[in-house]
């Protein structure tokens, strides 16, 4: 297929590929188990990706298309290793890769709920918790910075957490997923 007006632009391309970066390597990770492997199958993944961007069918699944292309470069990295002893045979790893995608789709449903449910929150909690997971920086810090004690702010932490959990599972219970 050639480039047309029909194929999403190089930007577009690259900020799907970008987005789906996590959930590409969980998914290569569960089937691969070694984190050095993975991340060569992703980037091989990666490059395969790029370099059928134009087989990419606008308005489907970016998600979806990519961790099929994985699955195919995890096939070609077992081949590649198939002296070692610690391979799977075919039927179990595609059982793997079926139940692998499954839960990378359940996680990425699950990030975007918990985006929507942060969403719910005033700007001063939602700042609260997305400073507490900045690398490096303490409850301690926290609590200077907001004149609190650090129990109050491990308090309202905990209660902001239980506040986003039953926000996600509300949601997709009302969804009716598990």
């Amino acid at each position: 297929m050639s480039r047309d007006s029909a194929t999403p632009s190089t930007d577009a391309f690259v900020q799907s590929l970008t987005a789906v970066q996590r959930r590409l390597y969980a998914y290569i990770r569960s089937l691969v188990f070694n984190s050095p492997d993975a991340e060569d199958v992703l980037q091989s993944t990666n490059q395969v990706l790029w370099t059928k961007r134009d087989e990419f069918e606008p308005g489907t699944d970016f998600g979806s298309w990519a961790v099929r292309v994985a699955y195919y470069e995890v096939l070609a990295f077992r081949k590649r290793r198939s002296g070692d002893r610690h391979v799977f045979d075919d039927a179990v790893m595609a059982q793997m890769a079926d139940n692998s995608a499954e839960s990378c789709a359940r996680i990425g449903d699950r990030q975007a709920m918990l985006e929507e449910c942060l969403d719910q929150l005033s700007p001063e909690h939602r700042q609260t918790l997305r400073q507490r997971y900045q690398p490096g920086v303490s409850i301690a810090d926290i609590a200077s910075e907001q004149g609190r004690s650090e129990a109050a702010v491990s308090q309202l932490l905990f209660r902001l957490r239980n506040r986003m959990m039953e926000c996600v599972e509300e949601k997709m219970s009302r969804e009716g997923r598990p």
